[in-house]
Parts: C-alpha cells; structure tokens; sequence
C-alpha cells in the first residue's frame, strides 16, 4: 500500500500520470486471464466466454483508474473464492480499499443489470 501512495505523490509532483493503478505484470491471475486461453474456471469459477458476456453486459463507472475487465475479475474473484477483501487485494497486488470500492460499484451495478437479464416465468 505505501508504494501506490509514494509512486502516487512521487508522480504527481513530477507532473507525470499516476502509478497507482498500472498493472503488476507478474500478478498469476492476471497472467492467466490475458493470456487468452487458460482455463479460468478454477480461479474464477466461470468459462472465459462468459467472463466476456458479463463484460460485454456490465457498465461500471470507474472511479480508480483500473480496466474494466481488471476491476470485473476483482469482482468474480472475490465472489468465487469467498474470501476477504485482504486476500484478493494481494491476490491482484491492489490497495484493499481498492478491491472494497470495486466489489460494492460492480455489485451495483449486476443489481441494475438483473432486471434485463433475470425474468420470471408466469
């Protein structure tokens, strides 16, 4: 967390574009999803086709800075595996605040997408 803080203020006193939300290249989750064909189904609990129908469905205003697609994994993630917010910000090496702020904003909006996708049968 203190690097993102220091390479945060170190940028912006430089006049220079923040490095707080540039991608940790050796991050295996990461590594897996851009690789474009790994199986992600047992990190992610989801094929990679609808890992990309969910993108496609989903629209997240991005306050942080990260891709959409990087801030929808955080999200899958943490509902796959159940965990803490502590465990999948070391898992995607992001501030724990960070993944707090991504999972309520991509919760919100799957709640603004369930009427289009969810119907029930009379």
């Amino acid at each position: 967390m203190r690097r993102f803080i220091l390479a945060s203020l170190a940028s912006r006193r430089n006049g220079r574009t923040s490095l707080y939300c540039l991608l940790n290249q050796r991050v295996p989750l990461l590594t897996l999803y851009f690789d474009g064909h790994s199986d992600l189904r047992p990190d992610f609990r989801l094929t990679r086709n609808t890992i990309r129908n969910l993108l496609g469905q989903l629209t997240i205003p991005n306050r942080q800075g990260w891709a959409h697609d990087v801030e929808t994994l955080v999200f899958i993630f943490w509902l796959a595996s159940g965990t803490s917010y502590r465990v999948v910000a070391r898992a995607f090496d992001m501030p724990r605040s960070t993944v707090c702020e991504v999972v309520h904003r991509t919760t919100d909006s799957i709640l603004h997408l369930r009427h289009r996708v969810i119907r029930a049968s009379i």
